[in-house]
């Protein structure tokens, strides 16, 4: 119920015989009766007769001394404008008005089959006319009618004061259904991770998908798998890892309401086994040179260091070799370390085999540090034989373990982690490092060079932390504290997030920063590792996952084939995401699919481009979004569908985002710059609305950099991810 204002209540005279509800003609169901265009005065007396609810319109006009009775089996809305003006009767009466009863034998047929039209209107009916094309009938009756494309019939009983209707649509179907979107293609080859995956295949048809099939087919044997994969609406997914490696034809039949049938094939070969590599020399100890080969299970590429550094694809110090390494020297203490990947795409562990020679210089002892502001100073013994001394420097646990099996493997650590070079001075060699950010811990090793040129592991990891800074306002600095904080948070398994349900989100917000500021590193690489390896638990989570690695060129048509069927579908129509699978579609994770769609090599149909219904999540206020369904309007939800929609640039309305921009704080405080709530709407701002003025955007960064915390995080990886991402934009 609504309240009805005071203004409103003086110019009405009510006579109730019981509770009326007033509320805006928008309201108004289709079965509703509407009465308007009408001045009643000069005392008349008109009623007038409604079912499931009855509006008086905007253009309803009692003047003095009228008196209209409203009579309705359901609720009386009085729409805006309506006027009854003082020394005006109105009455209205919950009563038991006869229904209008309208059916079809059935709504779904081909051309030229016949369906028969039932209808009951009452018996108070001056005249009942039947659309389209049939005219006045009687008040109740049948007909057969025989419609050779899709169309809607109408019965109308005109009460003298009042016209009610009811509609009944007959849908003709003349073709079959066909594919919208599908995953994998025919004759595809399929690694572990893909096959997660799975086969992905969404139909669409005119009248909707009635059934969907999945047949196994082994020679002339079809066997029935359906239970085996999940059916939403017009979607079916299957999980390709039930299937052994090896080749495999799929079928899969779709029928439709009037029962044409498509029949899709797929035939794919699945490879979900790792390569093997292994070395034509054991790891152990040595007296003279010798050369080692690398031989692998199957053809793969093999990727591989020399200098201890842990490969990968695209590092700086990773070596690449089609299916062998042949006559690979062997001379000092090495670290040798490889991995393969098959032509599937199945990435073996990395592993690691160190070579020793016992001709390796002593590793460096007496090795401390001390802290003098503003820098750190590292000393230790001068050696005997040393041409020269290597500092290394790691900031994150990664690299932290790569000093460590220097240490344990008595072996040069890997050359990405050196950060400068030692002349032999006289007495004892000293170092100073300046270059530091408050809040971090700084590790450190020393390695010395012989006259050989062979170099000693690290003899032991030396360690400071600086203390914390105050507020900066300084865009540069905040980026710079930020990537360290993040650094110094990720974890062995290359995420971020202390919760494991969480990481996925977290790990996917830091490396979209990552990704802005131009970070490609083996920190970053564990990460995108970390992400393909691991299942998001749901569509908002698995939309950031692809989003950042497509940010990093990584493939994710499959992943995307995949989304699209996790989406909530009325008939065949996409309608968007929610948070979980198949549930009630949200704008957040609606927006997020949008972006994800956008990633996408595929030809997408309109269906999926343009349907995805977020006009049923605005807010109370237009074109305004909210967390959930006629919630408050959000800044940052709003911001993000504005995004979407421009990235997609296919949705039909064109979001006017100057609420937002006018809404920026310029206040001479610490919300200078700010918009709605705080830094995470005001990062969303800057990220996705594309129309924000320079020196504005310039404000709400410098705002972002005071909010910064002392230890150079925003308080959680995923915050702290979001505002650096916004510094970088």
């Amino acid at each position: 119920m609504c309240i009805v204002c005071n203004k409103f209540m003086k110019r009405i005279l009510f006579s109730l015989l019981t509770l009326v509800s007033i509320s805006d003609l928008s309201q108004a169901g289709t079965a509703d009766v509407i009465v308007q265009d009408v001045t009643v005065q000069n005392g008349e007396v008109l009623q007038y007769y409604g079912y499931d609810s009855l509006t008086a319109g905007p253009a309803f006009v009692m003047e003095p001394g009228s008196d209209v009775t409203l009579r309705s089996s359901g609720k009386v809305i009085l729409a805006p404008g309506f006027q009854a003006k003082t020394g005006s009767r109105l009455k209205i009466e919950y009563i038991d008005v006869p229904p209008i009863t309208f059916t079809g034998s059935h709504n779904i047929i081909t051309a030229g089959e016949t369906v028969t039209l039932t209808w009951d209107t009452g018996a108070d009916n001056p005249e009942t006319t039947l659309l389209p094309d049939i005219g006045t009938v009687a008040a109740s009756g049948t007909r057969d009618v025989q419609p050779s494309v899709t169309t809607t019939y109408t019965i109308r009983a005109d009460r003298g004061t009042s016209i009610l209707e009811k509609t009944f649509t007959v849908m003709v179907d003349e073709t079959p259904p066909a594919v919208s979107n599908s995953y994998p293609p025919d004759n595809s080859l399929i690694n572990a991770s893909d096959a997660k995956s799975g086969l992905s295949v969404v139909f669409t048809d005119d009248t909707g998908i009635n059934s969907i099939q999945l047949l196994k087919v082994d020679g002339s044997t079809q066997t029935d798998i359906t239970s085996q994969a999940t059916v939403n609406g017009p979607a079916i997914n299957f999980d390709l890892t039930n299937l052994p490696d090896g080749n495999h034809i799929l079928k899969i039949i779709a029928d439709d309401h009037v029962g044409k049938t498509i029949v899709v094939d797929v035939n794919l070969t699945l490879d979900t086994t790792a390569p093997v590599t292994t070395p034509s020399v054991p790891a152990g100890t040595y007296q003279a040179p010798f050369r080692v080969d690398l031989t692998v299970s199957e053809p793969a590429t093999i990727f591989y260091t020399v200098d201890g550094s842990i490969p990968y694809e695209g590092g700086p110090q990773t070596l690449i070799a089609e299916t062998l390494v042949q006559d690979l020297p062997v001379y000092h203490t090495m670290n040798l370390q490889f991995f393969a990947k098959d032509i599937a795409g199945n990435t073996e562990a990395v592993q690691s085999l160190v070579y020793d020679f016992n001709q390796s210089p002593d590793p460096v002892t007496g090795a401390s540090l001390a802290y003098n502001a503003p820098s750190v100073d590292l000393s230790w013994d001068s050696m005997t034989g040393a041409t020269k001394y290597w500092v290394y420097r790691a900031l994150n646990p990664v690299d932290v373990d790569m000093l460590n099996q220097s240490i344990q493997g008595g072996c040069p650590p890997p050359q990405t982690l050196r950060y400068s070079e030692v002349d032999v001075p006289l007495g004892t060699p000293p170092f100073q490092d300046a270059d530091l950010l408050p809040g971090r811990t700084y590790y450190y090793g020393v390695t010395q060079v012989n006259e050989k040129g062979l170099e000693s592991a690290v003899g032991q990891l030396m360690s400071y932390t600086v203390a914390l800074a105050g507020q900066t306002e300084d865009i540069e600095a905040a980026k710079a504290r930020a990537l360290g904080w993040l650094d110094s948070q990720q974890n062995r398994t290359g995420a971020w997030g202390n919760r494991a349900d969480y990481r996925i989100l977290a790990t996917s917000q830091v490396l979209n920063a990552y990704a802005r500021a131009g970070k490609n590193d083996y920190s970053t690489h564990k990460a995108l590792f970390f992400l393909r390896g691991n299942a998001a638990q749901n569509n908002d989570f698995r939309a950031r996952k692809l989003l950042a690695l497509d940010a990093f060129g990584q493939d994710i048509e499959a992943f995307v084939s995949k989304h699209i069927t996790l989406g909530v579908y009325n008939g065949t129509q996409l309608n968007g995401w929610g948070m979980n699978q198949y549930y009630s579609y949200d704008p957040v994770d609606t927006a997020l699919g949008m972006k994800v769609l956008a990633k996408s090599s595929q030809t997408l149909s309109n269906d999926l481009k343009n349907r995805m219904k977020l006009n049923a999540m605005w807010s109370s206020v237009d074109n305004k979004f909210a967390w959930v369904d006629n919630g408050s309007p959000s800044i940052f939800v709003s911001s993000l569908v504005y995004g979407a929609e421009k990235e997609l640039n296919t949705w039909i309305a064109d979001y006017d985002p100057a609420w937002i921009l006018n809404s920026q704080s310029t206040a001479q405080d610490d919300t200078k710059g700010s918009f709605g709530t705080g830094v995470a709407d005001t990062a969303a701002v800057i990220l996705w609305i594309d129309s924000l003025p320079e020196d504005a955007k310039t404000m709400a960064q410098t705002y972002l950099a005071k909010q910064q915390q002392p230890d150079g995080s925003w308080g959680d990886a995923f915050v702290t991810g979001l505002c650096l991402e916004a510094l970088y934009k």
